[in-house]
């Protein structure tokens, strides 16, 4: 799937950081370090403040040494979107769960390009990515490290988890997951060139209902039920 096709929907409502607070982490244990990071950091409780009643934080630590083998090792780092997209993307259906389920939380990125393992043994480049689950109240809920455990999988199941505690039914996750799927779908086809020119302008009428209706399933069932 082509990138563009997905960057603006997963790249929505991040909020990029730095790590802050260094030297965490030093016992070598993740859910430990992240634990500590959250109490020591004090974005964290703007964050949690800042929620507006969203039910969980999602911190993804990225790095640009995520690059592919031969890349250009002074190149800018990737943005939110396109590492979300490295991260959570593998080409299947439930690849969509996931990425719905973070529309729903407070969604913030770390970059720890520059963190080596001597600052911090666990929030380090060399361990990226890693993804941490905080709930609203910004307790360390999961953490997963590495590609082997930051799978869908893997993921998607402990953030339904903080939603339903947040009253986020999954019936919601999938109904945006199916969403999101059909506006990807309707993007790749303005992408790719495909039918007649003069389709050009139904397509994108169509994107832009597609997306609309997205935007609505993604807000909390309160708002929805104003709309």
């Amino acid at each position: 799937m082509a990138a563009a096709s997905l960057s603006g929907v997963m790249g929505a409502g991040w909020e990029t950081a730095a790590l802050g607070k260094t030297g965490i982490g030093q016992a070598g244990k993740l859910k430990d370090a992240a634990a500590e990071y959250a109490e020591a950091e004090p974005k964290v409780k703007e964050w949690v403040a800042g929620g507006k009643g969203k039910p969980a934080i999602l911190l993804f630590l990225s790095s640009a040494q995520q690059k592919k083998a031969g890349a250009d090792a002074n190149s800018a780092p990737a943005d939110a979107s396109e590492t979300v997209r490295q991260f959570l993307v593998t080409g299947n259906g439930e690849d969509y769960k996931c990425i719905a389920a973070a529309r729903f939380f407070t969604r913030i990125q770390i970059d720890v390009t520059n963190v080596i393992g001597a600052e911090d043994r666990v929030f380090c480049n060399a361990n990226a990515p890693l993804v941490v689950l905080l709930d609203k109240d910004g307790k360390v809920a999961n953490a997963f490290q590495g590609k082997a455990e930051c799978t869908v999988a893997k993921i998607y199941p402990a953030m339904l988890s903080l939603l339903l505690g947040g009253q986020v039914p999954a019936k919601s996750v999938e109904a945006l997951a199916k969403k999101m799927k059909e506006v990807f779908e309707v993007q790749l086809q303005i992408e790719q060139g495909k039918g007649r020119k003069g389709d050009a302008k139904a397509l994108d009428a169509k994107k832009e209902k597609l997306a609309k209706e997205m935007e609505k399933l993604a807000q909390p069932a309160e708002k929805q039920d104003k709309a």
